[in-house]
Formats: structure tokens, C-alpha cells, sequence
């Protein structure tokens, strides 16, 4: 079904998202501090990897590279040439015609969607990973979109903090990029964390689909 295949979106909303904001939000591709660490590297062969960095590129570079290099359609090397001739990542952008704001909106659109299809299992899943009762997490949801409440949840996690603590300073108008930065949590944890959310939507997602 299509929902199974529009469910491989929620990577992009858990992993790519972040990426997608920072890079929008840098100048000249400098990441900000509070974000994951870089999993898509792990994904990549690591001859490859050696064989840019022998041709001078950091692996921040070849990040960079490879997150503009999934979304624009070109390979890793045409796009770290494109960067050699432009010098900053910001007009290697311009030049791919790559709009990260846009792409991180359309992620965000296409994960609501497939959360109202998965409503009701989804609330129960971030209600037992919180350790937050079903009404409280409603009453969230009211205010917040499920996607900033996930994020909240994993925030709380990976600082031993709870939900509710979270939201009261969210509602006090702290901002949870800003909360990420404060904490200074440990990147490896944070991307343990996602990854574990992604398992359990998977899992629903793939019930559903089943059924």
C-alpha cells in the first residue's frame, strides 16, 4: 500500500529534518551544535569516504555533500565539485536549486498526513514512551504537532528530564532547539533515541499496513 511506502517519510521527519533545518538555517554550511551526529555516513562505503578525503574533502564536507547530493538528484562528487567552484555551501545551494526550507516543510506535511492514518496507535506509542497518561498527551496535541511532541519526548529522554517538564518550558516560550543547546546532550544518545522511535513506528506502521 502506499502507506507503507509513504511511511519511509518518517526518516526524513526523525533523521533528515534536523539535518534539512540546520543546513536552512547556517551560514555558508556551518551545522549548529545541538543537532544528531551525521548517521548518513554510516550508510556510505568507506572506501569512498577515504577516497574524497584523499582528494583534500573533511568529512563535514562529504556530509554536506551527501545530504545536497540525496536531494538534488546528483552524486556525491558532482556536488563537491559544484562546491569547489561556488566556495560556500550556501551557493552550491543556489545552484542545485535547493530550497532546504521547502523540502523540510514538504517532510513535515507528508508525516502529519501519515499520523492522522495512524492516530490512535500512534498516541498510545508516545504515551507509554513517555511514561505520560493518553489525556495528558491529547491535551498536548492541542498546542503542539505530534512531530514537536516526539521531539519533546526524546529531548526528555536523553536528559533524564520528564515530558512535562519539557512542555512547561516550552509553554513558557523556551524553544526546543534551544533546550537541545542547553543541555549540551550527547549527540550518540539523541541519535540512539531516534532511532529507537523509528523502530517503534515502523512497527505500528507495518501492523496497519498488514491489517
Amino acid at each position: 500500500m502506499k502507506k507503507w511506502l509513504s511511511f519511509l517519510f518518517i526518516t526524513g521527519l526523525l533523521f533528515g529534518l534536523s539535518i534539512s533545518t540546520a543546513l536552512a538555517n547556517t551560514h555558508d554550511g556551518k551545522e549548529q551544535t545541538y543537532h544528531p551526529q551525521n548517521h548518513h555516513l554510516k550508510h556510505v562505503d568507506k572506501e569512498k569516504i577515504a577516497e574524497l578525503e584523499k582528494q583534500g574533502y573533511t568529512k563535514k564536507e562529504i556530509f554536506h555533500a551527501l545530504h545536497f547530493a540525496k536531494y538534488s538528484g546528483k552524486t556525491v562528487e558532482e556536488v563537491l565539485k559544484i562546491y569547489k567552484e561556488q566556495g560556500t555551501w550556501d551557493l552550491t545551494a543556489k545552484e542545485l536549486g535547493l530550497d532546504f526550507k521547502q523540502i523540510h516543510k514538504n517532510h513535515k506535511e507528508k508525516f502529519e498526513k501519515l499520523y492522522q492514518e495512524n492516530k490512535e496507535p500512534f498516541i498510545d506509542y508516545l504515551a507509554d514512551y513517555s511514561s505520560t497518561d493518553r489525556a495528558t498527551i491529547e491535551t498536548y496535541l492541542k498546542t503542539v504537532s505530534y512531530h514537536k511532541l516526539f521531539k519533546a519526548a526524546v529531548l526528555a529522554k536523553t536528559t533524564d528530564q520528564s515530558l512535562s517538564d519539557i512542555m512547561k518550558k516550552h509553554a513558557d516560550g523556551t524553544k526546543l532547539k534551544d533546550m537541545y543547546k542547553e543541555a549540551n546532550v550527547d549527540h550518540k544518545k539523541v541519535h540512539a533515541e531516534f532511532m529507537k522511535v523509528h523502530r517503534g513506528l515502523m512497527k505500528i506502521a507495518k501492523k496497519d499496513t498488514n491489517q
